[in-house]
Protein backbone atom coordinates (compact mmCIF):
# COMPACT_ATOMS: atom_id res chain seq x y z
CA UNK A 1 0.00 0.00 0.00
CA UNK A 2 0.95 3.64 -0.48
CA UNK A 3 3.00 4.74 2.60
CA UNK A 4 1.63 8.28 2.39
CA UNK A 5 -1.96 7.01 2.51
CA UNK A 6 -1.14 4.82 5.49
CA UNK A 7 0.46 7.76 7.26
CA UNK A 8 -2.60 9.93 6.62
CA UNK A 9 -4.87 7.23 8.00
CA UNK A 10 -2.69 6.97 11.12
CA UNK A 11 -2.91 10.74 11.63
CA UNK A 12 -6.69 10.72 11.35
CA UNK A 13 -7.00 7.72 13.71
CA UNK A 14 -4.81 9.42 16.31
CA UNK A 15 -6.80 12.64 16.04
CA UNK A 16 -10.11 10.82 16.46
CA UNK A 17 -8.79 9.05 19.56
CA UNK A 18 -7.58 12.35 21.01
CA UNK A 19 -10.93 14.00 20.37
CA UNK A 20 -12.70 11.09 22.03
CA UNK A 21 -10.55 11.57 25.12
CA UNK A 22 -11.36 15.27 25.13
CA UNK A 23 -15.06 14.49 25.05
CA UNK A 24 -14.73 12.27 28.12
CA UNK A 25 -12.78 15.04 29.87
CA UNK A 26 -15.44 17.60 28.98
CA UNK A 27 -18.33 15.60 30.38
CA UNK A 28 -16.43 14.68 33.53
CA UNK A 29 -17.07 16.75 36.66
CA UNK A 30 -13.44 17.53 37.35
CA UNK A 31 -10.12 16.47 35.90
CA UNK A 32 -6.49 17.10 36.72
CA UNK A 33 -5.50 20.57 35.52
CA UNK A 34 -2.16 19.33 34.19
CA UNK A 35 0.26 16.42 34.16
CA UNK A 36 1.55 15.83 37.65
CA UNK A 37 5.14 16.52 38.58
CA UNK A 38 5.61 13.60 40.92
CA UNK A 39 8.21 13.33 43.64
CA UNK A 40 10.41 10.26 43.88
CA UNK A 41 8.57 9.14 47.01
CA UNK A 42 6.02 6.35 47.13
CA UNK A 43 2.72 7.93 48.19
CA UNK A 44 1.45 6.69 51.53
CA UNK A 45 -2.08 5.45 52.13
CA UNK A 46 -5.01 7.90 52.19
CA UNK A 47 -5.53 9.93 55.36
CA UNK A 48 -9.24 10.39 56.18
CA UNK A 49 -9.98 10.13 52.47
CA UNK A 50 -7.19 12.40 51.21
CA UNK A 51 -4.66 10.71 48.93
CA UNK A 52 -1.20 12.25 49.27
CA UNK A 53 1.24 12.36 46.37
CA UNK A 54 4.11 11.82 48.79
CA UNK A 55 4.91 9.65 51.79
CA UNK A 56 3.09 11.12 54.79
CA UNK A 57 3.09 7.94 56.87
CA UNK A 58 5.46 9.35 59.52
CA UNK A 59 4.15 12.91 59.46
CA UNK A 60 0.60 11.81 60.21
CA UNK A 61 1.75 9.73 63.18
CA UNK A 62 2.37 12.84 65.28
CA UNK A 63 -1.23 12.43 66.42
CA UNK A 64 -0.19 9.24 68.22
CA UNK A 65 1.94 11.40 70.51
CA UNK A 66 -1.06 13.54 71.37
CA UNK A 67 -3.25 10.48 71.89
CA UNK A 68 -0.75 9.01 74.36
CA UNK A 69 -0.51 12.35 76.17
CA UNK A 70 -4.31 12.44 76.44
CA UNK A 71 -4.38 8.90 77.80
CA UNK A 72 -1.73 9.65 80.42
CA UNK A 73 -3.49 12.77 81.76
CA UNK A 74 -7.06 11.51 81.51
CA UNK A 75 -9.10 12.24 84.64
CA UNK A 76 -11.71 9.58 83.90
CA UNK A 77 -10.37 7.43 86.73
CA UNK A 78 -9.76 10.22 89.21
CA UNK A 79 -6.65 12.23 90.05
CA UNK A 80 -3.68 12.08 87.67
CA UNK A 81 -0.49 10.73 89.21
CA UNK A 82 2.74 12.73 89.03
CA UNK A 83 4.24 9.85 87.07
CA UNK A 84 1.58 10.28 84.39
CA UNK A 85 2.06 14.05 84.19
CA UNK A 86 5.81 13.45 83.76
CA UNK A 87 5.32 10.73 81.13
CA UNK A 88 2.96 12.93 79.14
CA UNK A 89 5.35 15.88 79.28
CA UNK A 90 8.21 13.67 78.10
CA UNK A 91 6.29 12.72 74.96
CA UNK A 92 5.40 16.37 74.35
CA UNK A 93 9.01 17.49 74.66
CA UNK A 94 10.92 14.58 73.13
CA UNK A 95 8.44 12.89 70.82
CA UNK A 96 7.80 9.19 70.42
CA UNK A 97 5.84 8.01 67.37
CA UNK A 98 6.70 10.27 64.42
CA UNK A 99 10.14 10.03 62.76
CA UNK A 100 11.78 12.80 60.77
CA UNK A 101 14.01 12.21 57.74
CA UNK A 102 17.16 12.41 59.88
CA UNK A 103 15.82 9.68 62.20
CA UNK A 104 15.11 12.20 64.92
CA UNK A 105 11.67 12.33 66.46
CA UNK A 106 9.17 14.93 65.35
CA UNK A 107 7.88 16.67 68.50
CA UNK A 108 4.82 18.66 69.44
CA UNK A 109 7.01 21.06 71.41
CA UNK A 110 8.97 21.57 68.21
CA UNK A 111 5.75 22.80 66.61
CA UNK A 112 5.21 25.10 69.58
CA UNK A 113 8.64 26.75 69.46
CA UNK A 114 9.12 26.65 65.70
CA UNK A 115 8.39 30.31 65.05
CA UNK A 116 11.05 31.41 67.53
CA UNK A 117 13.75 28.79 66.97
CA UNK A 118 13.27 27.43 63.45
CA UNK A 119 15.98 27.48 60.79
CA UNK A 120 14.56 30.53 58.98
CA UNK A 121 12.83 32.51 61.70
CA UNK A 122 12.37 35.74 59.75
CA UNK A 123 10.47 33.90 57.02
CA UNK A 124 8.34 31.92 59.47
CA UNK A 125 7.45 35.01 61.50
CA UNK A 126 6.20 36.73 58.37
CA UNK A 127 3.53 34.06 57.86
CA UNK A 128 0.17 35.80 58.24
CA UNK A 129 -1.50 33.57 60.82
CA UNK A 130 1.60 33.31 63.00
CA UNK A 131 2.11 37.07 62.79
CA UNK A 132 -1.48 37.76 63.85
CA UNK A 133 -1.02 35.47 66.84
CA UNK A 134 2.17 37.20 67.92
CA UNK A 135 0.77 40.68 67.28
CA UNK A 136 -1.77 39.95 70.01
CA UNK A 137 0.19 37.89 72.56
CA UNK A 138 3.59 39.50 71.88
CA UNK A 139 5.16 36.09 72.41
CA UNK A 140 5.84 33.51 69.70
CA UNK A 141 5.73 30.69 72.28
CA UNK A 142 2.93 31.80 74.61
CA UNK A 143 0.90 28.61 74.03
CA UNK A 144 3.92 26.43 74.82
CA UNK A 145 4.45 28.37 78.04
CA UNK A 146 0.84 27.69 79.06
CA UNK A 147 1.08 24.00 78.16
CA UNK A 148 4.30 23.63 80.17
CA UNK A 149 2.76 25.49 83.13
CA UNK A 150 -0.21 23.12 83.04
CA UNK A 151 2.06 20.05 82.84
CA UNK A 152 4.07 21.22 85.85
CA UNK A 153 1.34 22.87 87.96
CA UNK A 154 3.10 26.21 87.79
CA UNK A 155 1.89 29.78 88.11
CA UNK A 156 2.51 31.93 85.03
CA UNK A 157 1.59 35.60 85.23
CA UNK A 158 -1.24 36.38 82.78
CA UNK A 159 -1.50 32.72 81.73
CA UNK A 160 -2.97 31.19 84.87
CA UNK A 161 -2.32 29.78 88.29
CA UNK A 162 -2.01 26.09 87.47
CA UNK A 163 -0.46 25.50 90.89
CA UNK A 164 -3.35 26.45 93.15
CA UNK A 165 -5.99 28.32 91.15
CA UNK A 166 -9.53 27.22 92.09
CA UNK A 167 -10.17 26.18 88.48
CA UNK A 168 -6.78 26.28 86.76
CA UNK A 169 -5.16 24.21 89.50
CA UNK A 170 -7.51 21.24 89.06
CA UNK A 171 -6.47 18.15 87.15
CA UNK A 172 -9.53 18.53 84.95
CA UNK A 173 -8.60 22.03 83.84
CA UNK A 174 -4.92 21.21 83.36
CA UNK A 175 -5.90 18.20 81.25
CA UNK A 176 -8.20 20.24 79.00
CA UNK A 177 -5.74 23.11 78.59
CA UNK A 178 -2.93 20.77 77.55
CA UNK A 179 -4.77 18.67 74.99
CA UNK A 180 -6.82 21.51 73.52
CA UNK A 181 -3.91 23.94 73.20
CA UNK A 182 -1.72 21.29 71.59
CA UNK A 183 -4.32 20.32 68.99
CA UNK A 184 -6.01 23.65 68.32
CA UNK A 185 -3.16 26.12 68.79
CA UNK A 186 0.16 24.41 68.18
CA UNK A 187 -0.75 21.83 65.54
CA UNK A 188 -3.32 24.18 64.00
CA UNK A 189 -0.71 26.91 63.50
CA UNK A 190 1.78 24.41 62.07
CA UNK A 191 -0.83 23.34 59.52
CA UNK A 192 -0.82 26.94 58.34
CA UNK A 193 2.97 26.99 58.28
CA UNK A 194 3.03 24.03 55.90
CA UNK A 195 0.58 25.81 53.61
CA UNK A 196 2.69 28.97 53.55
CA UNK A 197 5.87 26.93 53.00
CA UNK A 198 4.26 25.10 50.09
CA UNK A 199 3.39 28.38 48.39
CA UNK A 200 6.91 29.77 48.86
CA UNK A 201 8.38 26.62 47.31
CA UNK A 202 5.87 26.81 44.49
CA UNK A 203 6.78 30.43 43.75
CA UNK A 204 10.45 29.38 43.67
CA UNK A 205 9.65 26.69 41.10
CA UNK A 206 10.51 23.73 43.36
CA UNK A 207 7.29 21.89 42.65
CA UNK A 208 8.25 18.50 44.09
CA UNK A 209 9.05 20.06 47.44
CA UNK A 210 5.92 22.19 47.27
CA UNK A 211 3.75 19.09 46.86
CA UNK A 212 5.35 17.51 49.93
CA UNK A 213 4.63 20.58 52.06
CA UNK A 214 1.10 20.75 50.69
CA UNK A 215 0.43 17.11 51.63
CA UNK A 216 1.66 17.92 55.13
CA UNK A 217 -1.29 20.28 55.53
CA UNK A 218 -3.66 17.33 55.62
CA UNK A 219 -1.24 15.00 57.41
CA UNK A 220 -1.19 17.33 60.42
CA UNK A 221 -4.81 18.52 60.10
CA UNK A 222 -6.26 14.98 60.14
CA UNK A 223 -3.53 12.68 61.44
CA UNK A 224 -3.25 8.91 61.22
CA UNK A 225 -6.11 8.04 63.58
CA UNK A 226 -8.81 9.99 61.78
CA UNK A 227 -11.17 7.93 59.66
CA UNK A 228 -13.46 10.81 58.71
CA UNK A 229 -16.22 10.81 61.30
CA UNK A 230 -14.26 12.34 64.17
CA UNK A 231 -12.23 9.33 65.32
CA UNK A 232 -8.95 11.23 65.63
CA UNK A 233 -7.46 13.89 67.89
CA UNK A 234 -6.22 16.55 65.46
CA UNK A 235 -7.97 19.76 64.24
CA UNK A 236 -10.18 17.76 61.85
CA UNK A 237 -12.15 16.30 64.76
CA UNK A 238 -13.05 19.72 66.16
CA UNK A 239 -14.84 20.66 62.93
CA UNK A 240 -16.96 17.51 63.18
CA UNK A 241 -17.74 18.05 66.88
CA UNK A 242 -18.72 21.70 66.69
CA UNK A 243 -20.70 21.20 63.48
CA UNK A 244 -23.22 19.25 65.55
CA UNK A 245 -23.52 22.06 68.12
CA UNK A 246 -23.69 25.01 65.70
CA UNK A 247 -25.83 23.27 63.07
CA UNK A 248 -23.23 23.21 60.29
CA UNK A 249 -23.38 19.45 59.95
CA UNK A 250 -24.78 19.87 56.45
CA UNK A 251 -22.52 17.87 54.13
CA UNK A 252 -21.71 14.23 53.41
CA UNK A 253 -18.02 13.61 52.81
CA UNK A 254 -16.66 10.56 51.02
CA UNK A 255 -14.99 9.60 54.31
CA UNK A 256 -18.27 9.72 56.26
CA UNK A 257 -17.79 13.19 57.75
CA UNK A 258 -20.65 15.68 57.93
CA UNK A 259 -18.99 19.00 58.73
CA UNK A 260 -19.32 21.87 56.27
CA UNK A 261 -15.84 22.99 57.35
CA UNK A 262 -14.24 19.64 56.54
CA UNK A 263 -16.08 19.52 53.22
CA UNK A 264 -14.49 22.83 52.24
CA UNK A 265 -11.12 21.92 53.74
CA UNK A 266 -10.75 18.62 51.94
CA UNK A 267 -11.90 20.05 48.60
CA UNK A 268 -9.49 22.97 49.01
CA UNK A 269 -6.49 20.80 49.89
CA UNK A 270 -7.25 18.31 47.12
CA UNK A 271 -7.62 21.02 44.49
CA UNK A 272 -4.53 22.81 45.76
CA UNK A 273 -2.56 19.58 45.51
CA UNK A 274 -3.35 19.26 41.80
CA UNK A 275 -2.59 22.93 41.10
CA UNK A 276 0.68 23.14 43.00
CA UNK A 277 2.42 20.54 40.85
CA UNK A 278 2.94 22.82 37.84
CA UNK A 279 3.48 26.50 37.04
CA UNK A 280 0.83 29.06 36.16
CA UNK A 281 -1.56 28.40 39.05
CA UNK A 282 -0.30 30.92 41.61
CA UNK A 283 -3.39 33.14 41.70
CA UNK A 284 -5.75 30.21 42.16
CA UNK A 285 -3.58 28.70 44.90
CA UNK A 286 -3.64 32.06 46.72
CA UNK A 287 -7.44 32.03 46.58
CA UNK A 288 -7.54 28.49 47.94
CA UNK A 289 -5.27 29.54 50.81
CA UNK A 290 -7.75 32.28 51.76
CA UNK A 291 -10.47 29.63 51.87
CA UNK A 292 -8.36 27.33 54.06
CA UNK A 293 -7.50 30.13 56.49
CA UNK A 294 -11.18 30.99 56.81
CA UNK A 295 -12.48 27.47 57.30
CA UNK A 296 -9.82 26.54 59.83
CA UNK A 297 -10.96 29.43 62.04
CA UNK A 298 -14.63 28.45 62.07
CA UNK A 299 -14.47 25.58 64.63
CA UNK A 300 -12.43 27.77 67.01
CA UNK A 301 -15.10 30.46 67.01
CA UNK A 302 -17.80 27.82 67.30
CA UNK A 303 -15.95 26.31 70.26
CA UNK A 304 -15.59 29.69 71.95
CA UNK A 305 -19.32 30.33 71.58
CA UNK A 306 -20.43 26.85 72.57
CA UNK A 307 -18.29 26.55 75.69
CA UNK A 308 -19.07 30.09 76.81
CA UNK A 309 -22.76 29.22 76.61
CA UNK A 310 -22.16 25.99 78.53
CA UNK A 311 -19.86 27.52 81.16
CA UNK A 312 -21.89 30.52 82.35
CA UNK A 313 -23.98 29.20 85.25
CA UNK A 314 -26.44 32.03 84.66
CA UNK A 315 -27.12 31.13 81.04
CA UNK A 316 -30.11 28.93 80.26
CA UNK A 317 -27.94 26.10 78.93
CA UNK A 318 -28.74 23.73 81.81
CA UNK A 319 -32.38 24.72 82.23
CA UNK A 320 -33.55 25.36 78.65
CA UNK A 321 -31.09 23.65 76.31
CA UNK A 322 -30.78 20.54 78.52
CA UNK A 323 -34.13 20.94 80.34
CA UNK A 324 -32.32 20.29 83.60
CA UNK A 325 -31.50 22.06 86.84
CA UNK A 326 -29.54 25.31 86.95
CA UNK A 327 -25.84 24.88 87.77
CA UNK A 328 -24.56 26.32 91.03
CA UNK A 329 -20.81 26.15 90.38
CA UNK A 330 -18.46 26.47 87.42
CA UNK A 331 -17.51 23.24 85.69
CA UNK A 332 -13.70 23.11 85.47
CA UNK A 333 -13.62 21.14 82.21
CA UNK A 334 -15.96 23.54 80.46
CA UNK A 335 -14.17 26.60 81.80
CA UNK A 336 -10.80 25.30 80.58
CA UNK A 337 -12.21 24.42 77.16
CA UNK A 338 -13.69 27.91 76.91
CA UNK A 339 -10.24 29.32 77.63
CA UNK A 340 -8.59 27.12 75.01
CA UNK A 341 -10.98 27.94 72.19
CA UNK A 342 -11.47 31.62 72.93
CA UNK A 343 -7.76 32.29 73.43
CA UNK A 344 -7.19 30.95 69.92
CA UNK A 345 -9.78 33.35 68.52
CA UNK A 346 -8.54 36.45 70.34
CA UNK A 347 -5.74 37.41 67.89
CA UNK A 348 -8.10 37.44 64.91
CA UNK A 349 -10.80 39.28 66.79
CA UNK A 350 -8.20 41.81 67.94
CA UNK A 351 -7.13 42.39 64.34
CA UNK A 352 -10.60 43.68 63.48
CA UNK A 353 -11.71 45.15 66.83
CA UNK A 354 -9.30 45.76 69.69
CA UNK A 355 -12.15 46.70 72.02
CA UNK A 356 -14.05 43.49 71.30
CA UNK A 357 -10.91 41.45 71.98
CA UNK A 358 -10.38 43.25 75.29
CA UNK A 359 -13.96 42.45 76.27
CA UNK A 360 -13.60 38.77 75.36
CA UNK A 361 -10.24 38.44 77.10
CA UNK A 362 -11.78 39.78 80.30
CA UNK A 363 -14.33 36.97 80.26
CA UNK A 364 -12.23 33.99 79.23
CA UNK A 365 -8.51 34.23 80.08
CA UNK A 366 -7.12 32.71 83.27
CA UNK A 367 -5.19 35.11 85.44
CA UNK A 368 -3.90 34.59 88.93
CA UNK A 369 -6.62 34.11 91.51
CA UNK A 370 -9.73 34.85 89.44
CA UNK A 371 -10.12 31.85 87.14
CA UNK A 372 -13.30 30.87 89.00
CA UNK A 373 -15.12 34.14 88.20
CA UNK A 374 -18.20 33.21 86.23
CA UNK A 375 -17.90 34.24 82.55
CA UNK A 376 -20.88 36.12 81.13
CA UNK A 377 -22.42 34.41 78.09
CA UNK A 378 -24.26 37.53 76.94
CA UNK A 379 -21.01 39.50 76.98
CA UNK A 380 -19.11 36.83 75.05
CA UNK A 381 -21.67 36.39 72.29
CA UNK A 382 -21.95 40.16 72.06
CA UNK A 383 -18.43 40.41 70.60
CA UNK A 384 -19.29 38.00 67.78
CA UNK A 385 -21.42 40.45 65.86
CA UNK A 386 -21.98 40.08 62.12
CA UNK A 387 -19.69 43.06 61.59
CA UNK A 388 -16.81 41.43 63.46
CA UNK A 389 -17.41 38.01 61.92
CA UNK A 390 -17.45 39.51 58.42
CA UNK A 391 -14.30 41.55 59.04
CA UNK A 392 -12.59 38.34 60.14
CA UNK A 393 -13.26 36.98 56.66
CA UNK A 394 -16.22 34.77 57.55
CA UNK A 395 -19.97 34.75 57.12
CA UNK A 396 -22.63 34.12 59.74
CA UNK A 397 -23.56 31.04 57.70
CA UNK A 398 -20.03 29.73 58.23
CA UNK A 399 -20.39 30.00 62.01
CA UNK A 400 -23.93 28.67 62.27
CA UNK A 401 -26.44 29.06 65.08
CA UNK A 402 -27.20 27.69 68.54
CA UNK A 403 -30.88 26.80 68.61
CA UNK A 404 -32.53 25.81 71.86
CA UNK A 405 -35.09 22.97 71.98
CA UNK A 406 -37.80 25.61 72.33
CA UNK A 407 -36.86 26.87 68.88
CA UNK A 408 -35.46 30.19 70.08
CA UNK A 409 -31.91 31.19 69.22
CA UNK A 410 -29.18 31.26 71.83
CA UNK A 411 -26.85 32.64 69.13
CA UNK A 412 -27.25 33.80 65.54
CA UNK A 413 -26.17 36.70 63.35
CA UNK A 414 -27.18 38.23 60.03
CA UNK A 415 -24.49 38.89 57.44
CA UNK A 416 -23.23 42.15 56.08
CA UNK A 417 -20.28 42.18 53.68
CA UNK A 418 -17.11 40.10 54.17
CA UNK A 419 -13.97 42.22 54.09
CA UNK A 420 -10.56 40.66 54.73
CA UNK A 421 -7.59 40.54 52.38
CA UNK A 422 -6.04 37.36 53.85
CA UNK A 423 -9.02 35.35 55.05
CA UNK A 424 -12.13 34.98 52.89
CA UNK A 425 -14.61 32.12 53.05
CA UNK A 426 -16.18 33.29 49.78
CA UNK A 427 -13.18 31.82 48.00
CA UNK A 428 -14.47 28.39 49.00
CA UNK A 429 -17.45 28.94 46.69
CA UNK A 430 -15.18 28.81 43.64
CA UNK A 431 -13.63 25.44 44.48
CA UNK A 432 -14.12 22.77 41.86
CA UNK A 433 -16.91 20.25 42.12
CA UNK A 434 -15.74 16.78 43.07
CA UNK A 435 -17.03 13.60 44.65
CA UNK A 436 -15.27 14.60 47.88
CA UNK A 437 -18.49 15.78 49.48
CA UNK A 438 -22.13 16.40 48.69
CA UNK A 439 -24.93 18.65 49.88
CA UNK A 440 -27.93 17.29 51.72
CA UNK A 441 -29.85 16.94 48.45
CA UNK A 442 -27.06 14.90 46.85
CA UNK A 443 -25.72 17.72 44.67
CA UNK A 444 -22.08 18.73 44.78
CA UNK A 445 -20.96 22.15 46.03
CA UNK A 446 -18.62 24.18 43.85
CA UNK A 447 -18.20 24.89 40.16
CA UNK A 448 -17.60 22.69 37.15
CA UNK A 449 -14.13 23.34 35.78
CA UNK A 450 -12.31 23.04 32.49
CA UNK A 451 -9.82 20.22 32.98
CA UNK A 452 -7.00 22.19 31.35
CA UNK A 453 -6.73 25.30 33.49
CA UNK A 454 -9.38 25.26 36.19
CA UNK A 455 -11.53 28.00 34.66
CA UNK A 456 -15.23 27.80 35.50
CA UNK A 457 -17.42 26.62 32.63
CA UNK A 458 -20.62 24.76 31.92
CA UNK A 459 -18.73 22.61 29.45
CA UNK A 460 -21.67 22.61 27.02
CA UNK A 461 -20.23 24.76 24.24
CA UNK A 462 -16.90 22.94 24.39
CA UNK A 463 -18.60 19.57 24.19
CA UNK A 464 -20.67 20.62 21.18
CA UNK A 465 -17.65 21.98 19.36
CA UNK A 466 -15.57 18.88 19.98
CA UNK A 467 -18.49 16.65 19.02
CA UNK A 468 -18.98 18.47 15.73
CA UNK A 469 -15.29 18.15 14.91
CA UNK A 470 -15.39 14.47 15.79
CA UNK A 471 -18.35 13.81 13.51
CA UNK A 472 -16.83 15.77 10.66
CA UNK A 473 -13.60 13.83 10.90
CA UNK A 474 -15.37 10.51 11.24
CA UNK A 475 -17.23 11.30 8.01
CA UNK A 476 -14.00 11.69 6.07
CA UNK A 477 -12.39 8.72 4.39
CA UNK A 478 -9.92 6.58 6.38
Amino acid sequence: SDPMVAFARMQRTTTVALLACLIFAAVGVYAEESDATETDQTPSDPMAGYQPKTDMSQHSRIDLDLKEIMDFISTSNGAVSQTNWDSAEDIYVNGKNSDRNNNEKRTLKGFATFFESGTDVSTYQAEPMAKLMNDYYNDWTWADKMVMAAFNAQTQTSLGDFASGPIAGTDNARNQVIKKLIAYHLVWLFVHHEMEAAKLKYDAGTYDSAVTSWDEIWAFYAGSLEGGTGTGVMPYVLAESRAANLETKTKTLKNGGKSMVNCHMMRAVEEGQSLIQTSGNGAKITSIMKCIRAQSMVPLIQGCLWYSYRTDINSDYETDYLSGTAATSINADRRAEQLAFCSAVLPWLHSVSASAATTLAGEVLFSNGDDDVNPNWETVKGVFTAENINKMGLSCKDIGTITKPSGTMAYSCTDGAISNSLIDSRECDSLAQSETCKNADGSMPGVVVDGSNGAATTGTSMLLAIGAAFLALAGSRF
